[in-house]
């Protein structure tokens, strides 16, 4: 068990560090007080929130509570590495954060985890081309000039913004678009392909509309996720334009 003893004002402060030698906490005086105090750590029972002082349990939840607010903002704004016009922004440090613990509690929310861009790129849009959130209840096109450079393969999936999880849809059970394998994709003549996300058929059976949709959920705002396994030079430095979402006018 982890505790200090009072005293009375002069300053101490101890240095908590992981086994890499990463300083995960400071407690002393200009964290917790010089009062004496029960920190709430030990081997046995790990973090004991109860062991600390109403105040410092009260310090604590709104702490939680703020740092949740900056991840989830700094997750959904777009500005967490290559930015590009079209609202399409992806990081090219994931799996390599080093001190950018903002970064690495970003990806930690939308996904869990993330492999180094070399081997994989992930771009997220969240608006339209007119800066409008994503909303099941629109219909929206994406061109893209070609299959998204990468040698292996390129997806496509839509995310709730709510949740951060696919949709279900009740028209339709496809969830990714695989611009390599999912059957069925029509292409323009130039080798271009249009993508339409709804949360109803875009189109009748038989149509390039139809053939080419991904699903989203109906009365709920998403986010798009576009994988590159294995991008190009270019998806990674971030001069491949990816195209806008743009909504289809009824």
């Amino acid at each position: 068990m982890l505790g200090a003893p009072n005293t009375n004002g002069r300053y101490y402060v101890m240095e908590l560090l992981d086994f890499y030698t990463n300083v995960f906490g400071n407690p002393g005086a200009p964290t917790t007080g010089t009062a004496a105090s029960n920190l709430g750590l030990s081997r046995a029972r790990g973090f004991n929130q109860t062991r600390l002082s109403v105040r410092q349990q009260a310090v604590l939840q709104a702490g939680s509570k703020l740092g949740q607010a900056c991840i989830t903002s700094y997750a959904s704004s777009g500005d967490i590495g290559v930015s590009q016009a079209s609202g399409w922004s992806y990081t090219t440090k994931a799996g390599t954060y080093g001190s950018d613990y903002i970064l690495r509690a970003a990806v930690a929310l939308v996904g869990v985890g993330a492999n180094e861009p070399n081997i994989t790129v992930y771009g997220a849009n969240r608006r339209d081309a007119d800066m409008q959130a994503l909303n099941g209840n629109q219909t929206y096109s994406l061109a893209f000039a070609s299959v998204p450079p990468a040698e292996y393969f390129s997806s496509l999936t839509l995310y709730s913004a709510q949740t951060n999880m696919l949709m279900s849809n009740a028209y339709s059970n496809r969830s990714v678009l695989n611009f390599n394998a999912t059957p069925g994709l029509q292409w323009n003549k130039d080798g271009s392909i249009d993508v339409y996300l709804s949360s109803k058929p875009p189109g009748p059976a038989g149509s390039k509309q139809l053939a080419n949709w991904l699903p989203a959920g109906e009365n709920e705002q998403y986010w798009a996720a576009l994988r590159l396994y294995g991008p190009s030079y270019e998806v990674v430095n971030g001069s491949y334009p990816l195209p806008p979402i743009v909504r289809v006018q009824p």
